[in-house]
């Protein structure tokens, strides 16, 4: 069983589960915690009515719970912050310091785990002539592993995946390749002067990339594999919370009303650069969603870097905004991240 990624935050019993119904007959112990987040449970509203009597708190990514007293918002890969937390007034005043240089590239899409609408956002870089417009990272079709194909991907979309040009993939920037699944990932670090392949789920990121681009373009954690779960479950990840903390607009695909809810918590998404999220928010994920997301954001691919630069800079204080929102939201510094 992996550790919980709680345990450096609590000293109460923590239950970790792959599946709900690993509850079924388990002996809880009081003031369990009820850890969700350690293997990316989707977890419902529904799951969470039926066992948060038996637990003192439960952890999960879940936005919609987000509002619940016994809940608490959390993402297995959080501590990827950690260090610009504890730094905050310095990464701020550099993104300030810097807003008078032009930054290097457009756009930020690191892709680690394969995702099929991930591809599609590739395939949409690559027939538009845009890779040269963003600091980009894709994974290797032939370094990834048959257990991450079968992990992320139908057979359909596996056909598409590996019938794909190996002369324009792998892309790298800060990642290994795929050589590694899931909980045995590693990364090659520069360590003790020499470089080492160390174990790391997602603990670690270079936050300078996010200061020589205007804007990522992610998809959250789950979007076709929760077609059905549209009003039950909102995963919401490092993927949000990194651009976010770091003062980067985002374009997210996610659920239907991702930014809405968002809005709602005390995030804003009303400046010019997020002018036509609305647009795709109010769809379901899908086939037509993913469309409508690359239609919308595809100017702002191709837009000159001083025009962002400026937009960018008429925006910084809702990202300033956002950034306040989303710490108190997860309660980051309450957990000394």
């Amino acid at each position: 069983m992996r550790r919980s990624n709680l345990k450096p935050y609590f000293d109460s019993p923590i239950v970790v589960i792959q599946e709900i119904t690993d509850l079924d007959n388990m002996n809880i112990k009081p003031n369990s915690i009820l850890d969700c987040i350690t293997f990316d449970l989707r977890f419902s509203v529904s799951d969470f009515l039926k066992v948060r009597d038996k637990f003192d708190y439960v952890v999960s990514s879940n936005l919609y719970l987000s509002e619940y007293e016994n809940h608490i918002l959390w993402d297995c890969k959080i501590g990827q912050v950690n260090y610009y937390i504890k730094n905050l007034k310095f990464f701020n005043s550099l993104n300030l310091h810097n807003q008078k240089f032009l930054r290097l590239k457009n756009f930020l899409f690191l892709t680690n785990h394969i995702r099929y609408e991930r591809i599609e956002i590739f395939d949409f870089l690559v027939n538009n002539n845009l890779l040269d417009n963003g600091l980009i990272n894709f994974p290797s079709i032939s370094k990834t592993r048959k257990e991450e194909l079968e992990f992320s991907l139908t057979n359909e979309q596996k056909e598409i995946y590996l019938n794909s040009d190996n002369s324009i993939l792998p892309l790298y920037l800060d990642m290994l390749p795929k050589e590694t699944f899931l909980f045995e990932k590693k990364h090659d670090l520069y360590l003790d002067n020499k470089w080492q392949s160390v174990p790391d789920y997602g603990e670690s990121y270079n936050p300078i990339l996010y200061q020589n681009t205007y804007f990522e373009v992610v998809s959250e954690t789950f979007y076709y594999e929760l077609t059905e779960y549209h009003y039950e479950t909102m995963q919401l990840s490092e993927k949000t919370v990194k651009p976010i903390i770091n003062l980067l607009p985002h374009f997210c695909l996610a659920q239907k009303d991702y930014y809405k809810l968002l809005g709602n918590l005390g995030l804003s998404f009303e400046g010019e650069l997020f002018k036509n999220v609305s647009k795709y928010d109010s769809y379901h994920s899908g086939k037509e969603k993913t469309i409508c997301f690359l239609d919308s954001i595809g100017y702002l691919l191709k837009m000159s870097r001083k025009d962002l630069h400026e937009l960018y800079v008429m925006g910084y204080e809702e990202l300033l905004h956002n950034q306040r929102e989303l710490i108190n939201l997860f309660n980051l510094r309450r957990y000394n991240l």
